[in-house]
């Protein structure tokens, strides 16, 4: 595995520990099975078209199964010349097989439904006898790599969002700046943050003023009445001055969403949440990461798929990245060094 690079370090430990929970283990010249279900694992070492699909560079998990003879199933997928031709020849022409996991009895429904759940499937793949599945093969992105080098250069590019995060230095000047970002460029957000904590320093001078003052200060955000209005009403819930560090206690406050608390929790107190704005449902979908049509739905399906150890990461540099790169019209493809795994980027 070392081979393919360290791109693929923490997405191949999750694997191994997925393959394990589900019961299956690596085959070996020792194993005795005559059937059972079977995965897998091909390198692909650049963009491939089989029929109508267009596969990214990177590694596949192909689920199958052999009622008997597995030994020779397996062997067979080894070979080069087949008689017959089925879906995963076609990939097995360019890709090669670098691992094979098996476990005894017919579980490849379960299985597959199983990897939809955190990888990306390339729907109508291997599934032609399968009514329970979309798919028989999925596309594992190294999501740890692409979001290393989304962060290194968004930062390099000075990202309005970098910039944001390098002139807001505590939790209060972080939490206004968050707060007043909703509908707005962070471009704005910024000039009117810092315009707003030099009238207004700590959250004591916001409750001693009025709406309207605060109101004045707000001036350039969109519907800056409405958040003087609710930024009054939570310096006046935060009487011991202290932001809340939880996400009920988070939405519970007036003009936060799911989306404000997430991105809250992530920049002010580093916790392991994804704040899902335009930016990240966009890129997310074109990567193929996921195929929703919501941000709230990207939401959800991102808490499953995305590591843990990545999440608080992740907002903030498919942020940066989608303001100077993955723009949402014309992105910059060309420029982009991660596009060969990216379902968009190979088809540009």
């Amino acid at each position: 595995m070392n081979s393919l690079g360290k791109e693929y370090h923490l997405e191949w430990g999750m694997l191994e520990e997925r393959l394990k929970s589900l019961g299956f283990q690596q085959l070996s010249n020792n194993h005795d099975a005559d059937r059972g279900t079977y995965v897998l694992v091909c390198y692909l070492n650049k963009s491939f078209k089989i029929k109508k699909w267009l596969l990214p560079k990177g590694i596949y998990l192909y689920v199958g199964r052999a009622m008997k003879n597995f030994n020779a199933r397996i062997e067979r997928h080894f070979r080069k010349e087949k008689t017959k031709r089925w879906h995963i020849d076609y990939l097995l022409e360019k890709a090669r097989i670098i691992r094979v996991f098996y476990s005894l009895g017919d579980r490849e429904s379960e299985t597959a439904k199983y990897f939809e759940r955190y990888y990306a499937p390339i729907r109508g793949f291997g599934n032609s006898d399968d009514k329970h599945t979309s798919s028989h093969l999925f596309y594992i992105h190294p999501l740890n790599h692409i979001v290393d080098v989304f962060y290194k250069k968004a930062k390099e590019l000075k990202a309005p969002v970098f910039q944001a995060l390098e002139r807001t230095s505590d939790p209060y000047e972080r939490f206004i700046f968050v707060f007043l970002s909703s509908r707005t460029k962070d471009e704005k957000t910024l000039e009117v943050t810092k315009r707003f904590i030099s009238k207004f320093p700590n959250w004591e001078s916001i409750r001693n003023a009025s709406i309207e003052k605060i109101a004045k200060a707000l001036y350039g955000v969109a519907f800056h009445n409405q958040k003087a209005k609710n930024i009054k009403i939570i310096a006046e819930k935060l009487k011991n001055n202290e932001i809340p560090k939880t996400y009920e206690e988070m939405v519970s406050l007036p003009g936060i969403g799911e989306k404000i608390a997430k991105v809250i929790l992530a920049d002010v107190f580093r916790e392991n949440v994804i704040g899902v704005d335009t930016h990240v449902h966009r890129i997310s979908n074109r990567l193929g990461l996921i195929n929703t049509e919501t941000p709230e739905k990207t939401s959800k399906e991102l808490e499953v798929k995305v590591p843990n150890k990545i999440k608080q990461k992740l907002n903030i540099s498919f942020v940066g990245y989608g303001q100077v790169i993955c723009k949402p019209i014309n992105p910059l493809c060309d420029e982009c060094s991660i596009r060969e795994y990216c379902f968009y980027g190979i088809r540009k």
